[in-house]
């Protein structure tokens, strides 16, 4: 897809039934909080780690017949 610009603005339209996420969950997902690294206690300051794995795929491979999803662009 094209970068967001004044000549070229991406948008998609589509079914999203088509479409397939994977969440991908391990021990470094989710939100960890650190209140005894250096320097947090002393100020009163927390640290907050968060992390999340996804991936997606189009699930659509007949080609004699219309795509699910199409794009429009703004041209000047």
């Amino acid at each position: 897809m094209d970068n967001i610009g004044a000549s070229a603005v991406p948008v998609v339209l589509g079914d999203g039934t088509f479409w397939a996420t994977r969440l991908v969950t391990d021990e470094n997902s989710g939100i960890r909080v650190y209140s005894e690294a250096t320097g947090l206690v002393e100020y009163g300051n927390v640290g907050m780690s968060c992390f999340m794995r996804a991936d997606g795929e189009l699930l659509y491979s007949d080609t004699n017949s219309p795509a699910p999803f199409t794009f429009i662009r703004n041209h000047s």
